[in-house]
């Protein structure tokens, strides 16, 4: 379980002072997708997915971005430890294939941040 922080700060360059980070329910962040976006214009967009296909397929963004966000993904798999990156990122979302060797549900928690 997460625990949400209160009054947590950042530097606002652009402003000259700190402004305080939107705060997101840790459950709601950890169980499903959104997204948050910034007074700055930066957008955070955040999900889960699972699936069972081997195929490659399309995760898209709930909100998308003006230029191509960098994406980060951790996994949890059924059985096989080779990692899962994200493929052929555009605005609206991107495109992961799963490892062929991998048998069984596939987890997958993403990140991603951009403008």
């Amino acid at each position: 379980m997460f625990k949400v922080v209160e009054n947590l700060l950042f530097w606002s360059a652009d402003r000259g002072n700190y402004q305080q980070i939107p705060t997101i329910e840790s459950e709601t962040l950890v169980n499903s997708s959104g997204h948050t976006k910034l007074s700055n214009g930066l957008i955070i967009n955040f999900g889960k997915d699972t699936r069972n296909s081997d195929s490659s397929y399309t995760i898209t963004f709930d909100q998308s971005y003006t230029t191509a966000p960098v994406v980060t993904c951790t996994r949890i798999a059924a059985n096989s430890g080779s990692p899962m990156n994200a493929a052929t990122v555009t605005t609206t979302g991107f495109t992961i294939d799963r490892d062929n060797a991998i048998d069984g549900d596939q987890t997958i928690h993403y990140i991603a941040i951009g403008i």
